[in-house]
């Protein structure tokens, strides 16, 4: 029983791969401290969620 019209070909050299994404060295201090901005000014700028949008809300009905 035959599966393949032809035997696979093997690639026997790789190429070294390039990274994608290289991460800052200092990411995990940064997370850190902002995560400890939040927790020590709960009052302000930082916690509050702000939406933006110039849209109409599709779930209010506009009477005019």
């Amino acid at each position: 029983m035959v599966l393949l019209p032809q035997n696979p070909q093997l690639i026997r050299e790789i190429d070294p791969f390039e990274p994608v994404y290289v991460p800052k060295q200092s990411i995990l201090e940064e997370a850190l401290k902002r995560e400890a901005e939040k927790i020590c000014f709960k009052d302000s700028q930082i916690n509050k969620v702000v939406y933006d949008c110039s849209d109409a809300s599709y779930y209010t009905k506009v009477t005019i």
